[in-house]
Parts: C-alpha cells; structure tokens; sequence
C-alpha cells in the first residue's frame, strides 16, 4: 500500500465578495432597464394623446373656417382645386393630349365651336364652321393623318352657315394605342 497518499488539501472556499458584488451590478442594471422603460412608456402615452389633442383642435379650427357663409370656405376650395389641378398636371390626361393635337392640326378657315370629348365612348364630337365645303375637306383630311383619331364615326353634318360658310359636325374615334 505505497501507493495511497495520506495528504489532505486545503480546501478552498470561493470568495462570496464577488458573487455579491455581481449580483448587486445585475440588479442595479435590471432596475435601471425598468426605468428606462417606465419613462419611454410613459412618454409614448403623452406623445400619442397629444397628437390626439391636435388632430381635434385642427377638426375645431377647421370647422371654424369653414363655417357657411364664412369668407375662408373659399379659400379651403381654393387650396382643394389647387392640389387637384397639380394632380393633373403630372398625370398628363388623354383629353390634355388629344385637344393638343386637335389644335395643331386645326387648318386656316376653319373654326371650331365646340369639341365634346367622352372616354366612356372614346370619341370626341366636333362641331365649327368652314369658310367652304374644300376647306372642311381639308380640315377632315388633316384630322385623318392624326395618330390619336382612328377615323371618322357615322356621318358629317352639313349646313349653310347663319353669316357665311359651311356649318359642320362630326365625330372621331379616340386611337387608346396612341394615348
């Protein structure tokens, strides 16, 4: 039995001051989280119920002007056809690009009276006077060479005009390809 050691270790004993002192670190720290989201949630119900308060302020203000009979109802039409018109500026329309290609291609002696465009049907019905029937000849062949007009629908009025002239009507089919 040479081989048994007989030699007792000193045991050693962790030191406790510093499990202490880290729990003491974690629990400051986890209080201080909570803390921190005692004063954001706090904060976030005081931003949301102010907003809240502005939006019925702005419906009271708004109301307040726009009471009948009250100059500034104006004022809010205004700003309202304003944002609609801007709308329609950047969407260029088919009834913006077709008057433009009717007006360039109107010839001389002849005047339009009225230009009715419906895009349920998609034809525009013109109506105008000629100096002569060779002009409204010239002025519906100019219509013709047009990409956006596919072609003449139904029949061309004719009269004698009130003063002088031919007075017409005739309607046009809309090209969507071409739109």
């Amino acid at each position: 039995m040479s081989n048994i050691n007989l030699s007792t270790e000193e045991k050693k004993e962790f030191n406790t001051e510093i499990f202490k002192s880290a729990q003491f670190i974690l629990t400051s720290v986890l209080m201080v989280l909570v803390l921190i989201y005692g004063v954001f949630y706090v904060w976030v119900r005081v931003i949301d119920n102010s907003i809240l308060q502005v939006g019925i302020d702005y419906d009271a203000q708004k109301r307040n002007l726009v009471g009948a009979g009250n100059v500034n109802a104006e004022v809010f039409d205004l700003q309202k056809r304003m944002t609609l018109s801007k709308a329609l500026i950047v969407k260029k329309s088919s009834a913006d690009i077709i008057l433009t290609s009717l007006g360039s291609n109107i010839i001389e002696g002849v005047s339009l009276n009225s230009v009715k465009y419906t895009a349920v049907d998609n034809k525009i019905i013109i109506d105008g006077n000629a100096n002569s029937l060779f002009d409204l000849a010239k002025q519906i062949s100019s219509l013709k060479k047009v990409t956006y007009f596919d072609g003449i629908i139904g029949d061309i009025k004719t009269s004698l005009g009130k003063n002088s002239g031919v007075d017409f009507s005739f309607a046009f089919e809309v090209n969507n390809l071409s739109i």
